[in-house]
């Protein structure tokens, strides 16, 4: 986890793992930090598929969002029995709402990260820190933000379930 990091920290460890010519098994929630080191990603799916990704979180999630549908128009198009073909439908707007729902729940988690860091930057300032309503104010702020990014990162893991 990044979270507990202060920026300088942070950024000391993205420069770190940036330098690092060996392999980073790399686990994490915080799409800015993956976006910054990772250069491949390994996709484990359902029925033991694993797929190579070459290029950042973004791109993975792209290509991902991509192959999801691509998916879905070859399997309305296939000749299906009139039961079967309800399920699937059924199962298709469920897939498209569950896809709809994490592009929504990723967006608001990097508006979220974003907002923690201008929150932590003015943390960060002497001017700010000589004013201690102020600090306690940002603080408080910073403590909301992430309870908020807490129970997002938990709503994106129960997301990402439902589309593997």
């Amino acid at each position: 986890p990044t979270n507990h990091l202060d920026l300088k920290s942070r950024g000391i460890l993205e420069e770190a793992l940036g330098k690092y010519d060996g392999t980073i098994l790399a686990v994490s929630h915080d799409r800015y930090f993956l976006d910054k080191i990772v250069g491949r990603i390994l996709y484990f799916g359902r029925n033991d598929e694993v797929k190579l990704y070459w290029g950042n979180y973004s791109y993975f999630l792209e290509k991902r969002r991509g192959e999801i549908k691509s998916t879905k128009i070859v399997q309305q198009k296939k000749r299906e029995k009139p039961d079967r073909r309800k399920k699937s439908i059924k199962k298709s707007r469920k897939n498209t709402f569950s896809l709809d729902n994490f592009a929504d729940i990723e967006a608001e988690i990097t508006l979220l990260e974003e907002e923690r860091e201008e929150v932590t930057k003015k943390l960060a300032d002497i001017e700010v820190r000589r004013h201690p309503d102020k600090v306690n104010e940002l603080t408080t702020k910073y403590g909301e933000i992430s309870k908020k990014l807490e129970l997002l990162y938990e709503k994106w893991e129960k997301e990402e379930k439902k589309l593997s």
